[in-house]
């Protein structure tokens, strides 16, 4: 298609991501088959999903299809496209071909992996009922515990408009647990931060990858506690037992760090021209921390 000169140049880009694409699509269904021989219930396969981070390239997909054409795309625009427009090196021909293979080989393999250990410890996607209130008494969460992707898609919808994204009673909540924070900070940072959100592709996605990982930490804490929600009702307490073990604990757990580390670079970013300490730079990571959290978790109510 690249040296066909019958076809114009949008007509030969649009056949060879064609071709591509069913080169991935193909090659994801030979390696999937081989190492998923007998298929996985639908919930074992979610909690796979909801185990991946974003190192793995189909987290940032919403499927197969879109993620057959990022390899597409990226492949034509990869220092192998000479190779396959003078297809006169047999040696070089070959890496190019495996190298795309490859990518997408090494990724299912990697995800079997993932698979495989949550099979041998049956941690596989469990929900439990748990109905938590709010400091007033009204039901705030009515459905199940869920993984991480539940929520993210839900804070990713609120997150388009800033009324849905801002609850005053929500910011108050949290001032219950992160105490240090005012109520006029916490109303500029809950703004700031949605400000920044939207200011770039870039933050877009920093504050997206940011997100994810507080609602991993979070919920991977819940069910590792569950006696946590079995045993209280109060938002407020579940939500403070939280910031106490994760937030403000010193353990060496890398992801949690890595959740306090990105925290505190979006507030050093959006309060780029405000004199802030560390510590109260810090007070204000905890403080969006748990209001993304609460915000995720109130989902129903809010829907209902």
């Amino acid at each position: 298609f690249l040296t066909n000169k019958q076809l114009s140049k949008e007509e030969a880009i649009k056949y060879s991501l064609e071709a591509l694409d069913y080169f991935t699509l193909r090659t994801l269904a030979i390696i999937s088959s081989n190492y998923f021989v007998y298929p996985i219930s639908e919930n074992e396969a979610q909690s796979v999903y909801e185990h991946l981070n974003y190192k793995y390239t189909i987290k940032s997909m919403k499927n197969w299809i879109e993620y057959a054409r990022y390899r597409s795309d990226s492949f034509l625009k990869s220092k192998f496209i000479d190779v396959l427009k003078n297809y006169n090196n047999d040696k070089e021909l070959a890496n190019a071909i495996n190298d795309l293979f490859n990518r997408t080989k090494d990724m299912i393999k990697n995800i079997y992996r993932e698979f495989m250990i949550l099979h041998e410890q049956h941690q596989y996607m469990s929900s439990a009922q748990n109905v938590v209130t709010s400091i007033e008494g009204e039901d705030t969460i009515t459905d199940r515990l869920h993984g991480p992707e539940l929520y993210f898609q839900y804070l990713q919808s609120v997150l388009v408009e800033y009324t849905s994204f801002n609850k005053e009673e929500l910011k108050e909540l949290c001032r219950h647990i992160v105490k240090s924070v005012t109520k006029v900070s916490s109303d500029e940072v809950i703004k700031q931060f949605f400000t920044y959100y939207h200011s770039s592709k870039e933050s877009h996605e920093e504050c997206n990858a940011y997100i994810h990982l507080c609602l991993e930490v979070t919920i991977e804490y819940l069910f590792k506690n569950k006696y946590i929600l079995k045993k209280q009702n109060d938002l407020v307490f579940i939500m403070s037992k939280v910031a106490g073990q994760v937030l403000y604990s010193r353990g060496e757990d890398l992801t949690v760090s890595q959740a306090k580390e990105m925290g505190l670079n979006i507030i050093k970013k959006i309060k780029k021209n405000e004199h802030i300490s560390d510590r109260y730079g810090t007070s204000l990571s905890n403080f969006l921390f748990i209001y993304l959290i609460v915000r995720a978790f109130t989902k129903t109510h809010y829907t209902s």
